[in-house]
């Protein structure tokens, strides 16, 4: 609460330090109009807009968020009241609608920003700023504020500055959101687009050669353009961060054309660090067979099909082989990956004893009930593979849940990247 109170203050003395905000502010009609003002102070206080999209959609989003509050405010009042509990109807009402608006509050300044699914990243900014109790105690005194306005003659004033003091909140809140995190407890456990920061997934893992390597694996990113640019900022800070050995890219990169630049650019972000190695999934057959393997090789990746293996070397003089699942066993020198896209490719080419499989494909179902004993149900029920992490015919298996989504809505199955130390 104290901290709504000072966003409160300092709106009200932006309005003071400018007063084109007011002015603009002349003649505003319905939430358009308001969305119009509201992109306008989101670039005084700091944000880099992309160009105004006009009233239409605005409006619409307006009506459908403070319809949904009221009719759900409504239906709770209603129930009280019919249960005799009508004294209580107006308090619960509030505290419906309220609650309601807190899952919305950032929704504006998202869609102003240009965010593929704004509902879905007002939600997870809720859940990145405490939760939906904390919110609440955020805007409570903000509404308060603005509705109490009218009292002392500047109605107009008292909501333009309680929609400035959202626009200070939801820029401290997004600012301070990290890319990436490696405590999933951290994460909303639901994400409807690819909205909340990327988990980081560390496993150990043994090997018989000498000195240790550090191999990120990154699958099914299902890019479809600028919208997935989160992404690719985080998996690039998560490369420089970590500086891994080598990069392996596990499959199912674009969905659509216009996503294959933002492709060139993680490749050649990743070899700036480390070398990257690339392997086709069952989306990048057919209309991409030809495009993702020329920008991978253009922006410096290494394309695992050319050859069936990349190998390299550590400072310990131990030796890292990556091979596609059809490749002859390697010395015991030597450390061996298979990496293929969907596990279920090596069920009738067994990996052999000793071998680490990197796999995704499965998204680990996307919505996850149970985890026990690292099977994702109700995934495991019609896929074999449908876990995290197993020791399966000699060989250890690592199962990634995807950094992305063609349908992309997930339920306690967080978007990740894997980092494994061999060692």
């Amino acid at each position: 609460m104290k901290r709504s109170i000072s966003w409160w203050t300092e709106s009200g003395h932006l309005l003071v330090r400018h007063p084109e905000l007011l002015t603009a502010a002349r003649g505003i009609c319905g939430f358009g109009g308001g969305a119009r003002w509201m992109h306008r102070a989101m670039a005084i206080t700091g944000w880099r807009m992309p160009p105004f999209r006009g009233n239409a959609g605005y409006f619409q989003m307006g009506w459908v968020k403070y319809g949904v509050c009221g009719i759900l405010a409504l239906l709770a009042a209603v129930v009280l009241c019919t249960g005799g509990l009508m004294w209580f109807a107006p308090l619960v009402a509030v505290a419906v609608f309220y609650a309601t608006e807190a899952q919305m509050v950032f929704l504006f300044p998202e869609a102003l920003l240009g965010r593929r699914s704004p509902w879905a990243s007002a939600r997870a900014l809720t859940f990145s700023a405490g939760g939906t109790w904390k919110v609440m105690a955020g805007v409570l005194p903000i509404a308060t504020g603005m509705l109490t306005g009218w009292r002392h003659g500047r109605s107009r004033e008292a909501w333009l500055q309680g929609c400035l003091a959202v626009v200070l909140w939801h820029r401290e809140v997004a600012l301070s959101r990290p890319a990436w995190v490696e405590n999933p407890a951290s994460l909303p456990p639901l994400e409807i687009g690819p909205v909340a920061p990327l988990l980081v997934r560390r496993e150990t893992l043994k090997s018989g050669v000498p000195g240790t390597f550090r191999v990120l694996w990154i699958s099914d990113l299902h890019w479809r353009g600028a919208g997935d640019r989160a992404t690719l900022l985080a998996i690039r800070g998560i490369v420089q961060k970590e500086k891994p050995d080598i990069c392996i890219l596990g499959g199912d990169f674009v969905e659509r054309p216009h996503a294959l630049p933002l492709l060139k650019l993680l490749v050649r972000s990743i070899v700036r660090t480390s070398p990257c190695v690339a392997l086709p999934g069952n989306h990048d057959l057919g209309r991409f067979s030809d495009a993702v393997p020329n920008a991978i090789r253009k922006a410096g990746g290494h394309w695992l099909p050319d050859t069936g293996r990349f190998d390299f070397a550590n400072a310990d003089g131990g030796r890292l082989e990556i091979v596609t699942r059809d490749a002859p066993r390697p010395s015991p020198s030597i450390s061996r990956i298979v990496a293929v896209h969907d596990p279920a490719e090596l069920d009738d080419s067994p990996p052999g004893e000793g071998t680490i499989v990197l796999a995704g494909h499965l998204h680990g179902g996307q919505w996850v009930i149970s985890a026990k004993g690292g099977r994702l149900l109700p995934a495991a029920w019609f896929y074999q593979h449908a876990w995290l992490r197993r020791n399966h015919a000699g060989a250890e298996w690592i199962v990634s849940r995807g950094a992305g989504d063609t349908l992309p809505m997930r339920w306690n199955c967080p978007r990740e990247v894997i980092l494994c130390e061999i060692s």
